[in-house]
Formats: structure tokens, sequence, C-alpha cells
């Protein structure tokens, strides 16, 4: 789960995944438990009170999170909806295994063997990111069951607001308004990702609505500044990895992509640029070593494509995309890579971006350049069949384009301002302004 969604924008992972969900139902234990390995012999290495690995017991819902998150992936970026219904009885049996370990007598608190990991600083109570994930699986399945038409939709809804209830009345600071308890850049980015931050304006109904507080829109500006603590710990990453698989998308919502690109190439420990200067030509387990051949943390990749580049389906196969590029406006990010840690590289601006995602329907690319004046020079190519949102930033004057592409609306996204166009097949040319 960590780096799925990456791997599926960069290299086209989805057979190997769909193979690999597929072992799901075969290694699942008569109780219900998934091992820490796929495949895996049934009861061997990876269960509960086997040998070998002695961190493995119960449950670890974020390892688990593949077997919600993945066939979704699947789904929404290679338009392949099989898995939804092929996985809903491994999916259920799973979640019948969490009711006997979150329970109502213990208050819904669970610690996962394998918590919140790698990351810069203290992780805290892997309880709070536990029970986070279980509300997501609850709301995939009522989702997923009401979208399939499937009898037990309600009651996964009625599961996930108890489990919304209890989240917020442990873990919700009314006071800070964030939450507390576990890691605290990972538990605001995860409630910010799956809905779980409360307001005062919502319907008397919803789980979250807490009356006598601040607003939605408030509350979550004021979770992600606390996601966004990276800043004051000198541009440095402070998530594990489960929050960082979230943390860039839901951060430039609130219009961080400075903060994040400063992040990104920051010279010292712990960051990319670090690993690469001491020789790194992969992914490491954690900032300082470890394995030297690890997944983690390449959501960045997903950064790229989707926020730099701007390229992110919004119905399942790519039948739509939106194409809303986020530019850096700073001047003073790292831009050659690091030969050594003595080499404190050459900064300057981010000028240009170019990407291409080979979607199902044929391939989707963006590339933008910024003069120095402030320019946006935006080429987007759709390919047949398919439908683009294209979102041009704007300050001052009309965006220029090439072919008289009809303007359906302005609109601020993350403290930015653009234009919107809808365009089809072909290569469409935009011209606007930022700064």
């Amino acid at each position: 789960m960590a780096s799925s969604e990456s791997q599926l924008l960069t290299w086209g992972t989805a057979p190997l995944f769909t193979k690999y969900l597929r072992d799901f139902p075969d290694a699942m234990a008569d109780s219900g438990q998934l091992p820490m390995i796929l495949p895996a012999v049934r009861g061997g290495y990876g269960y509960n009170g086997t040998p070998g690995w002695d961190a493995c017991w119960a449950a670890v819902p974020a390892w688990d999170a593949a077997l919600f998150v993945i066939p979704w992936e699947l789904y929404l970026y290679a338009g392949d909806p099989s898995l939804l219904t092929e996985l809903l009885p491994v999916q259920r049996r799973l979640l019948d295994y969490y009711a006997t370990l979150f329970r109502p007598e213990n208050d819904y608190v669970f610690e996962a063997s394998l918590g919140e990991y790698s990351a810069a600083g203290d992780t805290g109570s892997n309880a709070v990111i536990s029970l986070q994930f279980y509300i997501h699986f609850a709301d995939h399945m009522h989702r997923v069951c009401t979208m399939l038409g499937e009898p037990d939709a309600d009651a996964y809804q009625r599961l996930s607001a108890e489990l919304r209830r209890v989240f917020l009345r442990r873990y919700w600071d009314s006071e800070a308004r964030r939450f507390i308890g576990g890691e605290v850049e990972s538990e605001n980015i995860l409630a910010l990702e799956f809905d779980l931050v409360p307001g005062t304006d919502l319907p008397n109904g919803d789980p979250r609505c807490l009356p006598g507080g601040r607003t939605l829109a408030e509350n979550r500006r004021s979770v992600a500044d606390a996601a966004a603590s990276i800043r004051d710990a000198g541009h440095h990453f402070q998530s594990g990895v489960y929050g960082a698989r979230y943390l860039f998308n839901v951060l430039e919502e609130f219009g961080h992509t400075d903060l994040l690109m400063r992040a990104v190439t920051v010279r010292d420990a712990p960051g990319f640029a670090d690993q690469i200067a001491r020789g790194a030509t992969s992914l490491w387990e954690a900032w300082g070593g470890g394995s030297l051949n690890h997944h983690y943390r390449s959501s960045v990749a997903t950064w790229f494509y989707q926020e730099l580049a701007g390229i992110t389906p919004t119905s399942p196969g790519y039948a739509t995309v939106r194409v809303r590029p986020r530019v850096p406006l700073g001047d003073d990010y790292l831009k050659a890579v690091p030969t050594s840690p003595d080499d404190p590289g050459t900064t300057g601006s981010l000028g240009y971006v170019g990407a291409r995602l080979r979607t199902p329907r044929g391939t989707v690319s963006s590339r933008w350049r910024r003069g120095d004046d402030g320019q946006i020079d935006l080429t987007v190519t759709v390919p047949a069949n398919t439908v683009a949102e294209v979102w041009c930033p704007r300050t001052g004057e009309p965006v220029a384009r090439s072919k008289g592409e009809a303007l359906v609306g302005d609109r601020e996204f993350g403290g930015v301002k653009y234009s919107i166009f809808l365009v089809t097949q072909g290569s469409h040319h935009f011209l606007g302004r930022l700064g």
C-alpha cells in the first residue's frame, strides 16, 4: 500500500498487483488473520504464534490496507472493477476478525504489532493509526457494497459512524484543533485523507458534527498546519511511511507546494538528497539506512505526476482527467544532485516540468515552463475518448489558448487562482501567469 499508487503510475504494475491480491484469499487463516508476507503457506511463516518473525501477531491494519486500497486503485487507474467484487468475501472475513480485536469493551483500542515506521521522530501510539485504517476499511466496504448493490452496505456505514465517534472522542483536541496520541504528522495527514476531521457546520446526523466548535473548513486548515510540521523541523519530513503515503496530495490542497519542494530537495539529513549524496540508487528502509532497497516513501513519484505535472484521473480508467499543475514559486531549491556528502549542490527555481502517462485510453501528457516574468506556458495532450479538465494558473489577464478552447470557469485551489477549460483529443496550448 505504501507504494502501490506510485508503482501503477511509474511501471504499469496492474497485472502484478492483480496476481498479488488473488493470493490474499488463499493465505487467510481460519480466524480471518492475514500473514505479513504473501504468498504464504497457510499457518506458516508470518502468522500469529508461528516460528519466524516474532513481530507478527494478530492484525496490522496499515499492512492489511493493501487488500482495500489496491483494488480501488486498479479500478481508478486501470479501469478494472473485477477485483472489487472478487475480493468482497475475504474483505468481509477480515473485518469480522477485526471486530474481535477492536471491541466496545476496550473502547476500540488495538495496538498493532507493527506501528508507524521509519519516522524521523517519536511515532507515538500506533493505536491511533490502526483505528484510522479500520475506519477507512469500513468506508471502503460501504462505498463498494453500495456500488454493487450488496445488502450489507448500511451495516458498514453504521460501523464507520460508530468508529468515527469513538475516534473523535479519544483523539480530537478541541483546544489545539488537531489530533493527538500518535505520530503527529501522520495521524493528522490520515485524518484529512480519511475524512475524520470534525466541524460544527456538519449535519446533525454526521458523526463528525461537534456543536460549539469551529467549522469543518477551519478545523481542516488547523489539522493541515499540524501535518505541516515539516516546516518546524528544518523542512525535513517527520512522518513515518503510513503518513508519507498521503502527505503530498493532502498538503497540496492547502497550498504547501513550496514547503514540499523544499522538503524534497533539502540537502541535509534526513532527506532524499542526503541519501543520493551518500550513493543511494534506490529508496532506503529508513532515512539513515537499514535495508538499502525499500519501496517506502515512493509517493514522492505520485507527487511528480499528480501535483507538479497535475495529471489525475477523475473517473475510472482515465475516461476523464484533470490536469492541474502546481508550480513552486521559490528560487532556492536544490537543482543539481549532490555527488557526495561534502557536495553542497546547486540551487535555483523549478522552471520546467514534463510528464507522460500511459493510460488505458492512450497517453496523457502535461508540460509547463515558467518564464522569468511569471508566465506559465502549458501544453496538454489528450488521447481519444478522453475528456480533460485543464487548470491553467491565472494572475491578471485572461489565459490565452491555442484553439479557442472554451472557458468553463475560474476557481481557486491551494491559494492559486486557475482558469478551467474542457478539452478533448489532441494537443492544447495555454499561456497563463503565476506570481
